[in-house]
């Protein structure tokens, strides 16, 4: 279970830095937080549990 956190963490972090530090760095503002939060967040739950579900079958496929 400890790495539940950590994935928690990654996620917001993530999200956090494409909002507060690349745009900047590209000479942009900070874009509005919340439609785009909510957006970057289903993104990443998407390709974590795709990337999941590809690793198990891999798994899978390999053990039998």
């Amino acid at each position: 279970m400890a790495g539940r956190p950590v994935r928690l963490a990654g996620a917001i972090v993530l999200a956090l830095v494409a909002f507060f530090v690349v745009p900047p760095l590209k000479g942009l503002e900070t874009p509005p937080l919340w439609p785009r939060y909510l957006v970057s967040m289903m993104l990443n739950a998407a390709w974590g549990l795709g990337t999941a579900a590809i690793l198990r079958t891999l798994g899978a496929a390999r053990a039998s």
